[in-house]
């Protein structure tokens, strides 16, 4: 008799799952978001989209064509947008410990990156749409006239 009962549980316990009372969106990895970036007014073409809250590993969705989407949980997010390209030779100095140089570099400037100060809020009940505008200053160094 306890054999029985106890191949009926292990039948049963998958059926009846283990479900923390997390809702579907959780359960799946958050909430669905998605948007567009621009480059200069234009869409980017391909780059990758974080979505960070501290203490939590970040969200990448990819851009392609100007538009990405993923999910993303509930909260205040840090907005990072990078895009590669091939490295120039001898552009920068090589990476430390390797003594190598990385074979893209990030073309986005850093105040969109690394040094971003741009935030999404997702939430439950909302669009969850965002889109971006990178723009990068042109170099006018050469265009400014003689004191």
């Amino acid at each position: 008799m306890v054999h029985r009962l106890l191949v009926a549980f292990c039948l049963a316990a998958p059926i009846l799952g283990c479900s923390s009372g997390a809702s579907r969106s959780d359960s799946v990895g958050g909430h669905a978001v998605s948007g567009n970036v621009t480059l200069d007014g234009k869409p980017l073409q391909e780059g990758e989209v974080y979505f960070s809250i501290p203490g939590l590993v970040p969200r990448m969705f990819p851009i392609r064509n100007g538009a990405f989407a993923g999910r993303a949980r509930e909260g205040v997010h840090r907005v990072q947008i990078c895009a590669y390209r091939p490295r120039k030779k001898e552009s920068q100095p090589p990476m430390p410990m390797t003594g190598l140089q990385s074979p893209t570099e990030n073309y986005i400037p850093a105040r969109f990156n690394v040094e971003s100060t741009l935030t999404a809020t997702v939430r439950a009940d909302g669009s969850n749409t965002f889109d971006f505008a990178v723009v990068q200053e042109k170099d006018t160094a050469s265009i400014r006239p003689r004191p």
